[in-house]
């Protein structure tokens, strides 16, 4: 029960993030289910690997993932589905508890979680950048592939086309 209540939670998390950060009344649902869905991922891997980096690392490609099929569906741009559903795995619990045990001086408990905060951030990122490259080069080789013209193309296009003078007589004063 309590899962579901976590995951219930990352969509009006997720929601009221999408609302505040302006994104299209048609995006937002999209938006939300993003970070509903990645962190219900998140909560799966982390039960039976029981690692964070490798838990974060799941989610952010789901969610990376997710962000591009729904730009692509949805005509607009990928980061405002990837940000949104991001937000429920932002580290900031561990971030919270290393900055207090920190200023208590309990230098152990302050490592451990700080180390926490490095594992989310660090999977996170990975998550983004190996979507965001692996996209990168699927455009750039479909592009490649499809597309005919090419710049050269272009200027020789332009050059055949008849040039159109147009003369402009100005009153003599």
């Amino acid at each position: 029960m309590a899962v579901l209540i976590q995951i219930i939670m990352a969509f009006a998390g997720s929601y009221g993030f999408a609302l505040m950060f302006n994104v299209k009344r048609g995006h937002i649902i999209y938006a939300a289910v993003n970070g509903m869905l990645s962190w219900a991922l998140y909560l799966a891997v982390q039960y039976f690997v029981g690692d964070i980096l490798i838990a974060s690392t799941a989610a952010s490609l789901f969610a990376s993932i997710y962000a591009q099929i729904a730009a692509r569906i949805r005509l607009a741009p990928a980061t405002q589905f990837m940000i949104i559903g991001l937000i429920p795995l932002i580290p900031g619990a561990p971030l919270y508890y290393s900055l207090y045990y920190t200023f208590v001086s309990d230098m152990e408990l302050a490592r451990q979680y700080g180390l926490n905060t490095l594992k989310y951030a660090f999977g996170i990122a990975i998550g983004i950048s190996l979507v965001w490259a692996s996209f990168h080069i699927a455009n750039k080789i479909l592009h490649r592939r499809f597309c005919k013209w090419k710049l050269t193309d272009w200027k020789s296009w332009a050059s055949s086309m008849p040039r159109l003078s147009i003369a402009i007589s100005l009153p003599r004063s």
